[in-house]
């Protein structure tokens, strides 16, 4: 789930580890997500692992990934 169908979910708490301040718009949800991507991780790739997957192309580094994060 990606974009607009996810505003609802993080809006109503239904993504616990996430403010909810990413329900506002599609800006407020991009930034929660690369918050969530570099602060929680793992319960990131758990539960939203295209948003995760998605992170990880588009920043070029997986921060689960001790020492070296950085992917070619």
């Amino acid at each position: 789930m990606l974009g607009e169908p996810l505003l609802p979910k993080v809006a109503d708490k239904e993504v616990p580890f996430m403010k909810s301040s990413g329900g506002k718009n599609l800006l407020e949800l991009f930034a929660v997500c690369i918050e969530a991507f570099f602060e929680r991780p793992d319960d990131l790739k758990r539960e939203l692992p295209e948003v995760f997957d998605h992170l990880v192309l588009l920043l070029r580094q997986d921060p689960r990934r001790r020492g070296n994060p950085r992917i070619r």
